[in-house]
């Protein structure tokens, strides 16, 4: 039900994942449970209404379903059981009977006037934002600069030109989880790498990593929850991205028998 929660919350967001993470960080920080704090972040990004559009209006039907089965999979089913089972310890640590942060009367002074109640609320705001942008900006920059670097060097055009063996796949899974892109950049990515004929296990493996996790939401969740979790999440995600990748790769090659063999009969 927290995870439920955290998807009503992110997918009407219809942020990118690098947006997600301040705001699940202050989720976090205010109590709210890690079930629902990480299916923010994962669900902002992958299952709002633009991208779910998107996808209907580019992709065949069978990598759609992939795309899906396993993001709605990996947020609703297997985020859960990580909270439970691996994550029990910082799952714990948030978990508290919350308490009414505003003191009653007679814990404070109930004279205070409307100007200076606004105000109060008003220079909190400002403390708030600034204590955000400046713990957040530096952080968004440094991962942009690094994720620009990974883009350049790696040689990602020789890559998908070889033959798919499980470790180019792995290094493209990482490669999609590592860098900070804008919000359905993913999709239109693997839609032109799709059009260039790149293997279909490096295009879905793309289409499922590129765009639900990046460095930066990896360092907030570093610093605010714990490594474990950070780690343990980036481990998953690129197994499950190489899944989808062979999955796939297979559906593609069934479907390219089916038309060959259409074009032999009607020869």
């Amino acid at each position: 039900l927290n995870t439920l929660l955290g998807v009503g919350i992110g997918t009407p967001l219809g942020v990118c994942v690098n947006c997600a993470a301040p705001v699940a960080k202050g989720m976090h920080d205010a109590g709210a449970r890690l079930e629902t704090t990480l299916a923010t972040i994962f669900s902002s990004p992958t299952l709002n209404i633009v991208i779910i559009s998107m996808l209907f209006s580019i992709f065949p039907l069978y990598i759609i379903v992939i795309k899906l089965a396993f993001t709605v999979g990996f947020i609703v089913f297997l985020l859960p059981l990580l909270c439970r089972w691996v994550f029990s310890h910082e799952r714990l640590a948030t978990y508290h009977d919350s308490q009414c942060p505003i003191p009653s009367a007679s814990q404070g002074s109930t004279d205070e006037s409307w100007f200076a109640a606004l105000q109060s609320v008003f220079v909190d705001l400002v403390r708030s934002l600034i204590y955000i942008g400046a713990r957040t900006i530096p952080l968004m920059l440094l991962a942009g600069l690094l994720g620009a670097i990974v883009a350049n060097v790696m040689p990602l055009t020789e890559m998908v030109a070889k033959e798919t063996t499980l470790l180019s796949l792995m290094t493209v899974a990482l490669i999609g989880i590592f860098l900070p892109v804008p919000v359905a950049f993913d999709i239109v990515v693997v839609a032109v790498l799709i059009t260039a004929g790149a293997p279909m296990a490096y295009s879905m493996t793309l289409l499922f990593t590129l765009g639900i996790f990046s460095i930066y939401p990896f360092g907030i969740i570093w610093t605010s929850i714990s490594r474990r979790v950070a780690i343990t999440l980036t481990i998953v995600l690129v197994i499950l991205g190489m899944a989808a990748g062979l999955v796939a790769q297979e559906f593609h090659r069934a479907e390219l028998d089916e038309m060959f063999e259409y074009l032999e009969q009607q020869n």
